[in-house]
């Protein structure tokens, strides 16, 4: 949990640009599913159903190949296994083009929340230097995918589950300074403690993979289309 507070710029919304989402479904403010959470920015959404999110690399060096599979790979288990999308492209950026665009260096993870049109990118930063300690291996490859589903989930439009208005205090007292109440506007189910968009998930750097309720909570959001 050391590294966790300093994802706290990974909540940066980029607003100069109104989202085009393709769906009029109106989302219900609450859902009755005891245990199902994550909180989302419902204006920010890729557009649905079936999103298909183009990804590319702004400075893509081949001593980091195997970190940018790694990061493919935690993507296909988690947000890929669970929700109707899919990420396409993975390579070098074209100047002008929308879909999510990473910059790697050794500055803190982070990434712009939602998407915001096809011409304009969603930007993300991710840290294959020093943000995971590479002495221990297996530790390094289970912080590079546990940062990464972190980040691209505020790239499909969630916010910190700590940030929802019904965080419970003993969270708040845990990460003073890093509860924003009231980020995003839209509350899928209760508050899931082991939410990988949680600070104060006990797991943290433990494991890269969704709870069962960030699944379920996933599988509405970006639903399968219907037969």
């Amino acid at each position: 949990m050391t590294r966790l507070p300093a994802l706290l710029v990974s909540a940066l919304v980029l607003s100069a640009c109104e989202p085009d989402t393709a769906s009029n479904e109106e989302p219900s403010p609450r859902l009755n599913s005891s245990g199902d959470a994550l909180y989302a920015s419902w204006s920010q959404l890729w557009p649905r159903p079936s999103a298909t999110i183009p990804v590319c690399w702004e400075n893509p060096a081949p001593e980091h190949a195997q970190q940018r599979q790694a990061t493919r790979d935690a993507l296909a288990e988690t947000w890929e296994r669970y929700g109707n999308l899919r990420f396409t492209g993975w390579e070098t950026c074209v100047p002008g083009s929308g879909g999510i665009h990473i910059v790697v260096d050794d500055s803190h993870p982070r990434s712009a929340v939602g998407y915001y049109g096809p011409n304009y990118p969603t930007q993300m930063w991710l840290n294959f230097y020093s943000w995971c300690d590479a002495s221990n291996a297996n530790y390094y490859w289970t912080c590079i995918k546990f940062v990464s589903v972190h980040e691209f989930g505020h790239a499909l439009g969630f916010q910190h589950e700590q940030d929802r208005p019904n965080t419970p205090q003993w969270c708040k007292d845990q990460q003073p300074g890093n509860v924003y109440t009231g980020s995003g506007d839209w509350m899928l189910g209760d508050w899931d403690s082991y939410s990988i968009m949680n600070y104060c998930n006990p797991n943290s750097y433990q494991t890269w993979l969704l709870s069962a309720t960030d699944q379920w909570a996933l599988s509405y959001a970006y639903p399968a289309s219907s037969p």
